[in-house]
């Protein structure tokens, strides 16, 4: 049976620990807290070999305050091709490391959406990719939501 690189959408919720807003002692205005996004991504490679690091894997960073549908597949496309940078369409992008290890640096506090696509792992292209969780959270941030399977299908292979 033909395979074809999976479009592995992993969704995670973010969420800073502190909020900006006025002191009430000292009645000035806190800045915000800037912070950064480190972490690993690994895949189950088989069950003789055991998790594998998956580079080149693309990590994708959407502000919960991001305007809705106001993102489209060609440009998390663009940005992963370096056409357009990350921040044009306010959102944060940086790619898995040989190790397996990513870094997201100079990241304002808020509530955040973790895109997460997998490069080394593999499914049958008849499938249906059906993430319920996935389209829930991400859905109302794209344009083009309904094509975003296979327009990612077709460019991940």
């Amino acid at each position: 049976m033909r395979k074809v690189m999976l479009l592995v959408i992993t969704v995670f919720m973010l969420t800073t620990l502190f909020s900006p807003g006025v002191d009430a002692a000292t009645k000035t205005t806190k800045k915000p807290v800037v912070g950064k996004l480190e972490g690993a991504v690994t895949y189950q490679y088989n069950k003789f070999i055991g998790t594998k690091s998956d580079v080149g894997a693309v990590v994708y960073l959407i502000p919960k305050k991001q305007k809705k549908a106001s993102i489209t597949t060609q440009q998390m496309i663009d940005i992963s091709d370096k056409k357009i940078k990350a921040n044009s369409v306010g959102i944060y992008y940086t790619k898995v490391n040989g190790k397996g290890d990513y870094k997201i640096s100079g990241i304002p506090e808020g509530d955040y959406i973790i895109l997460i696509i997998s490069l080394n792992t593999t499914r049958d292209f008849l499938t249906k990719y059906d993430d319920k969780a996935a389209t829930k959270l991400l859905k109302p941030y794209f344009k083009d939501w309904a094509d975003c399977n296979m327009k990612c299908d077709t460019y991940w292979k």
